[in-house]
């Protein structure tokens, strides 16, 4: 997988219902702790279902086992990885939001040469068919 097929994801995934994964404490990197779940978070993407396991839940993505069974983009780090989880827990954390999401990563170093999503405006929600609105975390 290159970075922007990685970007490519993220994008898809923030706007398809797959993001977010977790609750008001914690990102999750499957929603429902099973490797089958399609609900996931921005590195749970990048882990094989295959080598999944509930063990891993509420760690970081840089640290064991998570690190040694995660599938990094090429030209990429597991610290810019870390960076992009860290995205999506602040706005899994503060009240997701799909463009706003979208828009943070497009200010992430690890995607400076990428081809970018430009249209984070609303989106709809695929779970409840809602038009998501742009919300700041809070801070």
């Amino acid at each position: 997988m290159t970075s922007q097929e990685y970007y490519d994801l993220l994008v898809k995934s923030a706007r398809d219902g797959t993001f977010p994964s977790g609750n008001e404490y914690d990102c999750l990197y499957r929603a429902d702790g099973t490797a089958a779940c399609k609900q996931r978070c921005a590195a749970g993407l990048l882990i094989p279902d295959d080598q999944y396991s509930p063990a891993m839940e509420r760690r970081l993505c840089d640290r064991h086992p998570i690190m040694g069974v995660m599938v990094i983009p090429d030209g990429m780090t597991i610290g810019d990885i870390r960076g992009v989880q860290k995205a999506h827990d602040t706005f899994v954390r503060f009240g997701w939001s799909s463009s706003d999401f979208i828009s943070r990563i497009n200010v992430l170093d690890c995607f400076a040469n990428v081809k970018r999503d430009n249209n984070a405006g609303p989106t709809e929600d695929a779970q409840s068919g809602c038009a998501e609105q742009p919300t700041q975390p809070a801070v």
